[in-house]
């Protein structure tokens, strides 16, 4: 994008606000770019985390990756709490259908704002933010919408 010339690029771009950081957008194109961004918001993810982040100071264990660290936790503790409601009824769908129903209400944190899951939904997060790409990188988080979910009907 950054070699096009100034006229090729629209006026507003829209980017997949994960796959935008790495290598980072050029100035001109910062400006001008909104990001879908499946993650809880930057001022509202830290308070969010807090519990993660003492537990892993109190192991001794680095808070490096914060995203993957909390989306780890979140699902191991979904498969833990579902292996515990199973007792002796080790089947796979039970597994995945007790994970289905605890999700929405786990206590342990997860970076995706509203997680859910349910019959033929395999994905935890269907929303994300349109916020503002030079807004998320100097650390706000100028929101042009709440939180969206596209439609979405199964295949026929």
């Amino acid at each position: 994008l950054a070699s096009l010339p100034p006229g090729a690029v629209p006026a507003r771009l829209y980017l997949s606000g994960t796959l935008a950081e790495d290598p980072p957008l050029p100035p001109a194109l910062l400006q001008r770019s909104q990001l879908a961004y499946p993650y809880e918001l930057p001022h509202r993810l830290e308070p969010r985390l807090l519990r993660l982040n003492v537990w892993l100071s109190a192991r001794g264990l680095e808070q490096a990756h914060p995203h993957i660290q909390a989306n780890t936790n979140f699902a191991l503790a979904q498969a833990g709490e579902a292996l515990m409601h199973m007792v002796d009824n080790f089947q796979r769908d039970y597994f995945i259908e007790r994970i289905e129903h605890a999700v929405e209400n786990s206590l342990a944190p997860s970076t995706y704002p509203h997680p859910a899951l349910g019959p033929g939904q395999r994905f935890a997060s269907k929303g994300c933010h349109i916020v503002q790409a030079a807004a998320l990188k100097e650390g706000r988080a100028d929101v042009e919408d709440e939180w969206i979910v596209p439609e979405w009907s199964p295949a026929r």
